[in-house]
């Protein structure tokens, strides 16, 4: 199951780093397929709007 966790990027163990931040991509294929995510936003599973904003603290935190 896809979810975007909004823990403090630097908190993150690798692994964890790595797993949200394939999510994020999956999130954003899925969108860009069309694909409808409403269960995903019904439970508070992920916040449209900072798919983007996440991955870019992902990523950042990934090279550090």
């Amino acid at each position: 199951m896809m979810r975007m966790w909004n823990v403090d990027p630097r908190l993150m163990c690798r692994k964890h780093l790595l797993g949200e931040h394939v999510e994020m991509h999956m999130f954003a294929g899925t969108l860009a397929k069309g694909v409808g995510i409403q269960g995903y936003l019904d439970r508070g599973l992920v916040e449209v709007d900072r798919i983007r904003i996440r991955h870019d603290e992902l990523a950042e935190e990934m090279v550090r």
